[in-house]
């Protein structure tokens, strides 16, 4: 049996350590399904419908015991390996090629054409390009084996790295989820996958993650009763509010407690899901979400709600969408050292939801609370 967590570290800073790779995460379950998903419609979309690209080696990597995504920038360096093919049924009818003593040697035959400078089609065997407007033929990006990633540990019983190109959107997809919507010039990503040698996966403990052997019902089951008590938890603290508001002091002390279980159950239910791991997966987990949310979800939220001249929902809306944008880069710089500063103290704006270390503003730079209002966090 292998650690999954244990491996994740391995890969990862065997990624880390490639020229030209500047991040690496693992994939979630739940992004493996949704880059699959991505990279079917772009395949829908591609050549406008003219032809067809089939990415092989984004599902190569996607279907392997292991995934993850990467950074990278131009230093890095790609395989001799074709990155682009052209097919006819299983027959290569046109491939790129980065060799340039054999690019001379194909420019003097006169059944090839190229196509590009480093891309070839191979005549004789194709009608180029009624074959592929008749969707005869077809463009391939095929899975590369990963020989530029090394794992330095011989416990690691792994049986071929395999890296492969997203599609455009799925690779804004893992920018916006994975690296802080990094898109410098030259950046781009890549997805890697790992084959085990005829081993299972253990998932620990301290953090099974979404690959648990728990039955497919069962964690479906646990996640509904997840959102049924974070989201009671959060109802009953509203509650809570206004039976204060209405002199009712016995029954907010009631809701409030009622919440504080419900605050149990959901921590029991995140636990028994594998979603709470340690502390730096944690973080990082944390980042992306609150990335995600700031950049993709609350910018449509926000769209619709000043299309439907939604005032009171739009406002809500905004003030979460910056404090998200607070939240992860707080989260970030923890991640860069979660040693630093034990005994700092937070402070959180009981309006807007404005969050700062150390000392609270005189006004809170988002909604105007006076800093005697704010919450601190210890």
């Amino acid at each position: 049996m292998m650690d999954k967590i244990a491996i994740d570290r391995i890969v990862v800073a065997a990624l880390g350590r490639v020229k030209g790779i500047l991040e690496a995460f693992p994939l979630t379950d739940s992004d493996r399904r949704h880059l699959r998903a991505i990279e079917e419609d772009a395949e829908k979309r591609s050549l406008m419908g003219l032809g067809k690209v089939v990415n092989t080696g984004v599902k190569e990597v996607l279907s392997c015991d292991l995934a993850y995504g990467a950074l990278n920038n131009m230093d890095f360096e790609w395989s001799c390996n074709a990155n682009l093919t052209l097919k006819k049924g299983e027959e290569t009818v046109g491939e790129e090629i980065h060799d340039l003593v054999r690019i001379a040697e194909l420019s003097t035959q006169k059944n090839v054409w190229f196509m590009h400078r480093n891309f070839v089609v191979y005549k004789d065997r194709v009608s180029f390009p009624q074959d592929i407007m008749n969707k005869i033929c077809h463009f391939e990006i095929p899975g590369l084996p990963a020989t530029w990633c090394s794992l330095e540990d011989r416990d690691t019983r792994v049986e071929s790295l395999v890296y492969a190109n997203p599609a455009t959107p799925a690779d804004i997809y893992l920018k916006e989820t994975y690296f802080q919507g990094r898109d410098e010039r030259g950046m781009g990503t890549i997805l890697v996958g790992v084959r085990l040698l005829n081993e299972k996966l253990m998932i620990s403990k301290a953090g099974k993650g979404e690959d648990s052997g728990m039955s497919t019902k069962t964690k479906e089951n646990l996640r509904q009763a997840l959102a049924g008590e974070s989201q009671a938890y959060f109802r009953y603290l509203g509650f809570a509010e206004k039976a204060d508001q209405e002199g009712f002091p016995g029954v907010a002390r009631l809701f409030r407690a009622t919440a504080r279980s419900e605050m149990s159950h959901a921590l029991s239910h995140q636990k028994a899901l594998g979603a709470i791991q340690d502390t730096k997966t944690n973080l990082e987990e944390a980042i992306k979400g609150e990335t995600h949310e700031f950049k993709t979800m609350y910018p449509a939220m926000v769209k619709e709600a000043v299309e439907e001249q939604e005032i009171e929902a739009r406002h809500s809306l905004e003030y979460a969408m910056s404090m998200e944008m607070i939240h992860a880069k707080l989260f970030k710089k923890a991640l860069e050292n979660p040693e630093a500063n034990p005994e700092t103290i937070y402070f959180v704006c009981p309006l807007c939801g404005y969050t700062v270390a150390d000392k609270p503003p005189k006004k809170c730079p988002y909604c105007g609370v006076d800093e005697k209002k704010f919450a601190d966090v210890t």
